[in-house]
Formats: structure tokens, C-alpha cells, sequence
């Protein structure tokens, strides 16, 4: 759920990005301005959302590979850690977002 609310944001995010790399964009100082806002204001939660996806995917990397049975047992114990790692920096991060989209 509370991904699906982000998503949008972040398809916003890059569309600005875009935006602001327009010579038409850049000429017309209102809209820029408008944009620079707008694009600023949606900076830190699409920064702490694609932090998210970061670490999500090293979760699922450390999963796999913690019950690898082809890896040595110090290998698998050191990715048992980083999931571990991984999921309570996913809690922290899921209520940092939750922060951020108030």
C-alpha cells in the first residue's frame, strides 16, 4: 500500500528531471521556478524511497544466498546477517516514508 502511493511520486520526480533539462523549461523562469519547487519538495521522500528499493534488493540477495547450501557455512552466516541487517532497516525506512508522505 504504501508503495503504490510512492510510485507516482517518483514517476514525478524523474519526469522533472526531465523537464528541467528543456531549453523551453529553462527560458520560462515561472515555470521553472514552479518546477524547481515542486521538484525539491519531492526529493527527500523519493531519496528515502529509492534507498528503500536499495536495501529491499539486498534483502532478497541476502535470502537467497543465506540458505545457499553450494556456499561456505561463514558465508551463509555473514548473509543471515545482512538479512537480518536488511530487515530492520526496512522497518526504519517503511516509517521514515510513512513520515515523509504526511
Amino acid at each position: 500500500m504504501l508503495i503504490e502511493k510512492i510510485i507516482p511520486c517518483e514517476a514525478r520526480y524523474t519526469e522533472i528531471e526531465q523537464m528541467l533539462t528543456l531549453p523551453d523549461v529553462v527560458a520560462d523562469a515561472k515555470k521553472y521556478t514552479a518546477l524547481i519547487k515542486e521538484y525539491n519538495s519531492l526529493s527527500p521522500l523519493v531519496t528515502k524511497f529509492r534507498e528503500y528499493k536499495s536495501v529491499s534488493e539486498a534483502s532478497k540477495e541476502a535470502f537467497q544466498l543465506k540458505d545457499d547450501p553450494s556456499l561456505d557455512r561463514d558465508f551463509r552466516e555473514l548473509a543471515e546477517e545482512e538479512y537480518n541487517q536488511s530487515l530492520i532497516d526496512l522497518k526504519r525506512l517503511e516509517e521514515e516514508l510513512k513520515i515523509l508522505l504526511i
